[in-house]
């Protein structure tokens, strides 16, 4: 009887150990593994790709800071915890909306009890971190981020999506910690209509590319201030290739400021590529422009809708 007895308070043990990782408090002293999500539910507004979730691959980097204790006797002065985490976002399981971010190389909240700042970022960097090396001053010393110029794959646009995110004062228990990410850059969604001589069956296969901007940026990010992205003038513009779904393109360029300038081609399968006529356009950081294009036979005719990235109301323009 008392080794049945032994047996089942062992077994009893043995399961509230197993359970322990489902308890968000952790026991005292306890090594604590930081998990991290990343939310991009505010977008959800957006063009499918990477609209709602990072797409799955995708790298992102974290920094996490131990914000120290201004009260003890002597300071102890904030300090990075951790650098340039490298992390590949999964895609979320349903009912979840958040995507998980996963790296083979596990990372605890600081031993204190500390609460930690968590800094991310994603985007396609001139010169990308490295992992448990880079620091934060150091990697966002002259960052810059590029869109890709060929767009057409999922992956080339999604790099090319530059995000950014700041969690605050995280507290040191087993959930999974979300980072808020937002868009610095700006979208541009097109839809081909057939018009004046112009069939569906004309659009198979047209291919857009977006004129005359700069796919290259000097992004300034800071712990304490708002981010911002600015085109570097020293980089020639180029055509950037959309990512197509049937009649419908997507498409990320810097925020920037066009004059006079033609903005979309659109090529067709029997190798006929017509252009918008110059005009003015300004794109803004975490903006989406909606482009509703009719290809008529000899030219184009555009309207278009200017969209908070992460939500907002549709203004519609019609640009000629």
């Amino acid at each position: 009887m008392k080794q049945l007895l032994f047996l089942s308070t062992l077994a009893f043990a043995l399961m509230a150990c197993s359970s322990h990782s489902d308890d968000p408090q952790p026991e005292p002293g306890a090594p604590v593994e930081i998990r991290l999500a990343a939310d991009l539910s505010g977008t959800t507004r957006a063009y499918p790709t990477q609209g709602t979730v990072i797409e799955a691959g995708q790298t992102v980097y974290v920094w996490l800071d131990d914000v120290g204790d201004a009260t003890a006797d002597p300071v102890i002065p904030a300090s990075e915890h951790v650098k340039a985490w490298t992390l590949t976002a999964v895609a979320p399981v349903a009912p979840a909306t958040a995507g998980t971010l996963t790296s083979p190389n596990k990372h605890y909240f600081p031993a204190s009890g500390r609460t930690v700042n968590a800094y991310a970022v994603h985007g396609n960097f001139a010169t990308a971190p490295t992992e448990d090396v880079t620091s934060w001053d150091t990697f966002v010393t002259g960052l810059q981020h590029s869109v890709n110029v060929d767009q057409s794959t999922t992956a080339n646009y999604c790099v090319s999506d530059l995000l950014y995110a700041q969690n605050t004062n995280i507290a040191r228990d087993n959930t999974v910690k979300l980072l808020p990410f937002s868009h610095l850059l700006s979208k541009m969604v097109v839809e081909l209509l057939p018009g004046n001589g112009v069939t569906a069956a004309d659009l198979v296969g047209a291919t857009v590319h977006i004129l005359n901007t700069i796919p290259t940026a000097d992004v300034t990010l800071s712990k304490t201030a708002a981010p911002s992205v600015a085109i570097d003038a020293t980089v020639a513009a180029a055509p950037i290739a959309m990512l197509m779904d049937g009649t419908k393109g997507e498409a990320i360029v810097i925020p920037q400021t066009l004059t006079n300038k033609q903005l979309i081609e659109v090529r067709l399968a029997i190798g006929r590529s017509l252009y918008t006529a110059p005009s003015g356009y300004t794109f803004a950081p975490n903006t989406k422009y909606s482009y509703t294009i009719t290809v008529n036979a000899k030219d184009l005719e555009m309207a278009q809708q200017i969209t908070d990235w992460s939500a907002g109301t549709d203004t519609a323009v019609d640009v000629y």
